[in-house]
């Protein structure tokens, strides 16, 4: 039996742009998975998920841009700044508003149904012996 010491030398496969683009172009019209159209062009299906990843990325840091000029760029970010600055006013405003009107809002709120919730909770705040007389005239009202 022959046992091989070294691994034999792998050489990477090049392949044209032109084969790259037919074979994505040929997994894409089939409809088949990337694994079944790789095992017929003799490739492995990373090797056309890569192909079809790289195709999506931007060549350059050029081609990420949207082409505007510097000019156009510099105007818009004053605009932002702008409508920052009005937004974060507009939050001030109302945030004094809400609490201003906050001194004139009631501690319990209206809309609680539970009556003994409300009335236990403003029995705790009150000194003892005031606590003992309010339950005291809620036990003769009832």
């Amino acid at each position: 039996m022959k046992t091989q010491l070294t691994r034999p030398a792998r050489h990477k496969a090049r392949y044209t742009e032109e084969y790259k683009q037919e074979a994505l172009k040929l997994w894409r019209a089939s409809g088949r998975s990337a694994a079944k159209v790789a095992a017929e062009l003799g490739i492995r299906a990373p090797l056309l998920y890569r192909w079809a990843h790289l195709e999506r990325e931007p060549k350059s840091k050029s081609e990420f841009g949207t082409g505007r000029s510097i000019e156009e760029l510099e105007a818009e970010i004053r605009r932002l700044r702008a409508e920052n600055a009005k937004l974060l006013e507009q939050r001030e405003v109302l945030k004094n508003r809400w609490a201003s009107s906050a001194k004139r809002r009631p501690k319990v709120c209206p809309n609680r149904t539970d009556e003994r919730s409300t009335q236990s909770s403003l029995v705790m705040r009150c000194t003892p012996g005031l606590a003992q007389r309010l339950l005291r005239l809620e036990e003769a009202a009832h």
